[in-house]
């Protein structure tokens, strides 16, 4: 993606994921992802093809995390990515957000930008099959208010979704009602546009 130009990203996570090898109590880069596409932790992560960052931090809308130890949440609040913890997404107005994104993207003139959509970042009572629970979350028609702005736009180059493991639905019932929803959601899009 760097290799074509200055991309954005809109980060849907429970959690910031902006944590450094110096901070994490685990050192999985399950915990550093947005760190580490940001510029943050070892080269050999950081700088691929010597081209870091692979996404500026001012290019960055962090938003859903419902992870507030101070400690925690301190290594972004001192970066230049737009962060909303869940509650100020919610205060500020979800589909607002995701339209202040998509005036970033112009008014940054990049060239595309990714969504990254963890699914913790839903409400723990809709899924609960993630590795790092925490209460509330968003649920189903608050991502869909988030998600189809995103998806309509002709900047929007991917998704990835991650972080829903089946070892913790094991009958299916949580995984069957996300792809369902998710696919009513993008028909939505789609149809909308």
């Amino acid at each position: 993606m760097k290799q074509r130009g200055e991309f954005g990203l809109f980060f849907l996570d429970g959690h910031t994921d902006f944590i450094t090898p110096e901070l994490s109590d685990t050192g999985g880069a399950a915990g550093m992802d947005l760190a580490i596409v940001t510029g943050h932790g070892h080269d050999k992560l950081t700088n691929i093809l010597g081209l870091k960052p692979n996404v500026k931090e001012e290019n960055v809308f962090c938003v859903g995390n419902r992870e507030c130890d101070p400690k925690y949440v301190h290594p972004i609040l001192e970066s230049d990515i737009h962060y909303f913890d869940l509650k100020r997404f919610r205060n500020n107005g979800l589909k607002q957000t995701a339209e202040q994104f998509l005036e970033m993207v112009e008014t940054h003139n990049l060239d595309g930008f990714l969504i990254h959509l963890d699914a913790d970042v839903l409400n723990d009572d809709i899924m609960p099959a993630v590795d790092s629970r925490e209460a509330d979350g968003l649920l189903y028609h608050e991502l869909a208010e988030i998600l189809i702005p995103l998806l309509l736009s002709t900047k929007a180059i991917g998704m990835e979704i991650t972080i829903l493991d089946p070892n913790l639905d094991s009958d299916g019932t949580y995984t069957t009602e996300f792809v369902r929803n998710l696919t009513t959601l993008l028909n939505q899009g789609k149809n909308s546009g």
